[in-house]
């Protein structure tokens, strides 16, 4: 055998090894990488969790509604035992329907007595009220006055302890003209409602006919 084939030969021994270490090295490492019962290897660099951000901005809405709508006197009979000059008070909230100064009326019960206003926005609201006031067009010298009561006990409006209104009675003097009857009127469940109550006076000799007065309540923005 010349010597040459000796070369060749051990060169092809040579390349068989190497061929070999190399697939032995390759089924170990694709061993560790798949878990074939070998701890696998992390990668450098990768985070097991992280944090992300959602936001919003809630805006604002101002918005009244209300629950009751219609305050029905009914008819009513001015007291003629007064003297002229002295003109029969109908008070909304007077569940008597007679008294000292007072007549008779068919109405209220089981009528709403007051207009209920709820707060239903998200913000607290200015509340006001204004009449075209026909009540005051129609008639002799009829007048139209309001008094409102913190319905529950929100902040800004007045309430007595008896729930009706005290001494403050407001009298609607202007046409078209808003009248406060709520300030910081709050948007909270429970605490966002108002009532609004009325008074008539009328003279003994108010002519017969019907009368009524359109109310138009407007939620303001509270200045800060």
């Amino acid at each position: 055998m010349m010597e040459g084939d000796y070369s060749n030969r051990t060169l092809a021994y040579l390349l068989l090894v190497v061929l070999f270490v190399s697939v032995v090295g390759t089924f170990i490492t694709l061993s560790k990488i798949s878990g074939f019962g070998i701890p696998s290897i992390s990668i450098s660099g990768s985070a097991t969790s992280t944090t992300g951000t959602t936001q919003l901005q809630v805006a604002p809405t101002l918005m009244i509604s209300l629950i009751t709508t219609l305050v029905d006197y009914g008819t009513c009979s001015p007291n003629t035992s007064l003297p002229i000059n002295i003109a029969t008070v109908f008070d909304s909230n007077d569940t008597r329907l007679g008294g000292a100064l007072e007549g008779q009326c068919t109405g209220l019960t089981p009528n709403p007595k007051n207009i209920t206003i709820e707060n239903q926005g998200n913000v607290e609201a200015n509340v006001t009220v204004n009449t075209n006031n026909n009540i005051l067009a129609i008639g002799n010298n009829m007048s139209l006055f309001f008094a409102f009561v913190n319905a529950t006990n929100a902040l800004g409006c007045y309430k007595t302890t008896a729930g009706f209104p005290g001494a403050t009675w407001i009298n609607f003097t202007v046409n078209n003209t808003d009248y406060n009857t709520c300030q910081n009127l709050t948007y909270s469940g429970g605490f966002d409602r108002e009532w609004v109550y009325f008074r008539l006076y009328a003279p003994r000799d108010s002519s017969p006919g019907a009368r009524s007065a359109i109310l138009t309540f407007t939620a303001h923005n509270v200045q800060v």
